[in-house]
This record gives structure tokens, sequence and C-alpha cells, in this order.
């Protein structure tokens, strides 16, 4: 409250602490004007240092509706690793749509396409957050960092890992000099996709963007549905959903956009073995990746 009111030149009537967040503490602050997301950064390097101010700075140029960042501050004035402030947005997301059958998966999937449409629309310099302008070095470097984590020795898991590292990087190198960096979401999930009345329909928790293949958002939304064994006549619904309303691509063709979401989705099982063992601790989470990784470098391209 003495943060806030610092911060603000005005006292919140109230605060609340709230879900989400690996590397924050969240609470949801409500002023006489304004309703105020709050996160305390618990880590020095998650997220990125700088990273919420260009982002912001970056949609608000680019007119894409988005929760507006307020403060920002990696100094530890209040707290030792600093905060963020941004707005409030009001909504439900489609997640909580579909549960209710107020929306269906097709009706979420042709939304999430026509916001990441004009996202991917803004091209960058480089890929990840200003990381690289080399393709390879950003898709594989780490995925060879992987290595050096225990649980893959654990786990038996270097093999698997090297084998998937050597398709994603032909795949990628095929497909090189046809590649430029987009800003994507990262995180393009129903529960991250909002109605709000004032702004639309919008997507929220950006902590995941960064410079990528446009085909990385699509990738992601595809790859839990394949990890969870969803029929294919399913997702195909779900494909012809999101290109109905994205549009039809004009830099690869259908099939050349599956095989490289195949070298992504391999990438993805792989970074992702880390964050369910080490961040989430979910073991469920990461036998279900593992078990997909190895469908994947069998050939299982679905």
């Amino acid at each position: 409250e003495l943060v806030l009111t610092d911060i603000f030149k005005q006292k919140p009537l109230t605060i609340k602490k709230a879900s989400g967040g690996q590397f924050n503490k969240v609470y949801l602050a409500d002023f006489a004007d304004q309703k105020v997301v709050v996160k305390i950064f618990t880590d020095p390097e998650e997220p990125i240092p700088g990273k919420d101010v260009w982002l912001d700075h970056v949609l608000e140029l680019h007119a894409i509706p988005h929760a507006k960042l307020l403060y920002s501050s990696r100094a530890n004035t209040y707290y030792t690793y600093g905060l963020c402030i941004s707005t409030f947005v009001e909504g439900g997301n489609a997640r909580e749509a579909i549960d209710k059958k107020k929306m269906t998966e097709e009706e979420f999937v042709g939304l999430a396409a026509k916001l990441l449409k004009p996202v991917h629309a803004i091209k960058l310099a480089k890929y990840g957050y200003d990381t690289t302008s080399d393709v390879i070095e950003f898709m594989i470097d780490p995925m060879l960092e992987i290595n050096d984590c225990q649980f893959v020795e654990d786990y038996n898991l270097a093999e698997p890992i090297a084998i998937g590292t050597e398709i994603v990087h032909k795949i990628i190198t095929k497909y090189k000099s046809r590649f430029f960096p987009v800003l994507t979401h990262g995180d393009c999930a129903a529960k991250n996709t909002v109605q709000n009345l004032t702004q639309g329909d919008l997507l929220i928790d950006w902590d995941n963007s960064e410079g990528n293949v446009w085909i990385a958002d699509y990738s992601w939304l595809l790859f839990w549905w394949r990890r969870d064994h969803v029929p294919e006549e399913q997702i195909a619904r779900y494909e012809k959903a999101f290109f109905s309303s994205y549009g039809t691509p004009q830099d690869f063709s259908m099939e050349e956009i599956e095989e490289i979401v195949y070298a992504f989705h391999i990438r993805t099982a792989v970074l992702i073995l880390q964050y369910f063992f080490e961040v989430r601790k979910d073991l469920n989470e990461f036998d279900a990746v593992r078990q997909f990784l190895d469908r994947l470098i069998q050939g299982d391209k679905k």
C-alpha cells in the first residue's frame, strides 16, 4: 500500500494477491479511477530486464491493444529486484468461454489468428529479445544448453535431445534464407485471449513474446493438442479455422509450414522439459512432454 501510494500519489482502495507468474508476486490493486496489476520481481534475470518497457513501446507504436505499462523499475527502491505496474484488463477470457460452452475451440482459434495477424506484421531486427540475427543460432543454441541440466543425465535424455537437435537444424537450415523475425506473442493460449468491453478482443500476458518466425505462434497452438493426442480430424478443423481468419500465407506452402511446425514442436518439447522439471516441478507434465518428444524424433509429425 505504501509503495503504490508513493508511486501514484493516492492510496489504493483495495489490494489482493492474484495468481500467475513463475518469477513474480502478482497483486491486483483498485484505485478510485482504475485497477492495476502489480508484479513484484523475485528474480534478477526473469522477466528479462527492460523487456517490458521495450514491448510496451512496440505495441503502442503499432496500435496493438494490450495492458498498458504504467511503471517499471529494476532498481531496489521498493523491492530487491524491482517491480512493474500495468493496467488491469477487464473481461472474460476465451478459456472460460470455452468451458462454459459460449465459444468453441474452432472459434477461439479463429480469434487467436485474427489477433496474431497484426502482431506478426511487426518486423524486428533480431530473434529473441534482441538476441541474434542468425536464426540457426537462435533455434539451436538453447537446445544445446539443455544438455548441461542434471535431469538430462538422470532421465537418459541426451540421445533424444541430440537427435531432435539434428532434425531441427536440418529443417531450419533448409528455410533459413526465407525466414525473418517478427514479433510473436509466445503463449497465445485461450486463457490469454480476453474480450474487453472498451478495447475489444486482445491478447494479454506477453511475457514470452520475442522476435521469431510467425509460424512459432501457430506451432504453439498445435503443440498442446498434438501432445495430448487430439484426433487429427479435429486438428484439421482448428487449422482451417486459423487460416480462414489469418489468411492464406504468402511466404510458405501448407506443406512447408507443416515441416517447419514439426521442427518447432521438437524444439519446444526440448526446451519446455526444463521448465516443467525445474520451474514448475511438475513431473506429470514433464513425462507427457518427454513422451511427445520420443514420438517426434521417431518421425511422428502429428
